[in-house]
């Protein structure tokens, strides 16, 4: 499952910050998004198949101040990070381009 960052101090923590090993997969949604809620079935059961990576989800209409750090503008967007540096962003619900960014940061 996916764990809900609700704060610009728990994405710090989390992700910015984060020095472990893993890398951590972040989608950023919004209720309002037809094409985030479409993707979250899809997003959890990623999450739960491959748990060597951390994943997270960002409602960036309760938490504008990472939205705007991260310059989010389009949803949904998925992105990648590990040892808080950026990997790779996805803008857009294409499954098929997150699965295969997954591939590529399996054995990372």
């Amino acid at each position: 499952m996916a764990v809900p960052i609700e704060s610009f101090e728990e994405f710090e923590k989390h992700v910015l910050h984060y020095k472990g090993g893993k890398v951590v997969v972040v989608d950023f949604w919004a209720a309002s998004c037809g094409d985030c809620i479409a993707l979250a079935p899809f997003f959890y059961q990623l999450a739960d198949k491959n748990k060597q990576f951390d994943f997270y989800e960002v409602d960036v209409e309760a938490t504008t101040e990472v939205k705007n750090w991260e310059k989010i503008k389009k949803l949904p967007t998925i992105k990648f990070y590990q040892y808080g540096q950026c990997l790779e962003t996805i803008e857009g619900g294409a499954q098929s381009k997150i699965s295969s960014a997954v591939a590529k940061y399996r054995n990372r």
